[in-house]
């Protein structure tokens, strides 16, 4: 088996709804995933398309209307070949970084559909190609300013930047995504406050009780997780002693007063 049929067969297995372990094959003539054939290259459509609606992503991804490269195509074909560790490392490793809005949702889509599959060498080295992974997890320090690069061309499309809202909203899982979030959020209210306010928002209309739960537990941790916690809730904090009039203009925004208050309690 080649490389691009290995490529080809997880590739189909991303976009269906097959449980377990993706695919294994060889990695035989990889060179020739340089110029894939029109099927592998309308299963990495396909992956772009189920990938987008997952994300409820509309039009072209992100506004940008390029169609995808190579990239989705040869992490594939590493993940596929990963029983054979070292020359799927190094095939990962040769995968550039999107340069694409399809590229984008195409690493994404592979990232989390198959990176609990892997070992930690091979994983690292597939989420180190998903910038938009890492946006919605917790990015190496070293990627941090191309994520927020993602991040600023996210926020210039509508459905990209609900899509954003939405995934930035909800509870942090650690503290490590905490505290990210948080520092994204403080970076990012001198560039679009408006978008800042839309998650917490979210957050608060979507995630409400589980946010106040959540506070309720960093309090008893009293450790790591009250730091993240408190952090999380800096930027709006800030918005609220300095920009009060924004959050007048949102009615509807309501039940925030615990998280700043423990804010400025802990921070």
């Amino acid at each position: 088996m080649s490389a691009t049929d290995t490529s080809l067969r997880v590739l189909e297995w991303t976009t269906s709804d097959r449980a377990g372990q993706p695919p294994r094959g060889d990695l035989g003539a990889p060179a020739e995933l340089a110029r894939p054939g029109p099927d592998v290259l309308a299963a990495v459509g396909r992956l772009v398309a189920v990938t987008s609606a997952k994300l409820r992503l509309s039009g072209p991804p992100l506004g940008d209307a390029r169609p995808a490269g190579v990239g989705a195509a040869l992490l594939c074909a590493a993940v596929g070949g990963r029983q054979r560790r070292s020359v799927a490392v190094g095939l990962a490793e040769a995968v550039p970084m999107p340069r694409s809005g399809a590229d984008l949702v195409a690493h994404y889509g592979v990232s989390v559909r198959c990176a609990g599959a892997l070992d930690a060498g091979l994983r690292e080295v597939v989420l180190a190609r998903s910038p938009l992974h890492a946006l919605f997890e917790v990015p190496a320090p070293a990627e941090e300013h191309e994520v927020e690069a993602v991040l600023d061309l996210a926020i210039d499309d509508p459905p990209a930047r609900r899509a954003a809202v939405l995934r930035l909203a909800d509870v942090p899982t650690t503290p490590a995504q905490g505290r990210w979030r948080g520092e994204l959020f403080e970076r990012f209210r001198f560039r679009d406050r408006a978008f800042v306010l839309d998650v917490y928002e979210a957050a608060m209309t979507y995630h409400g009780d589980a946010h106040r739960a959540r506070l309720r537990e960093a309090e008893e941790d009293g450790g790591e997780l009250l730091v993240a916690t408190a952090r999380w809730w800096q930027a709006l904090a800030s918005v609220e002693r300095a920009h009060r009039r924004d959050l007048r203009a949102r009615p509807a925004f309501t039940g925030y007063l615990d998280g700043i208050r423990f804010h400025w309690r802990y921070r």
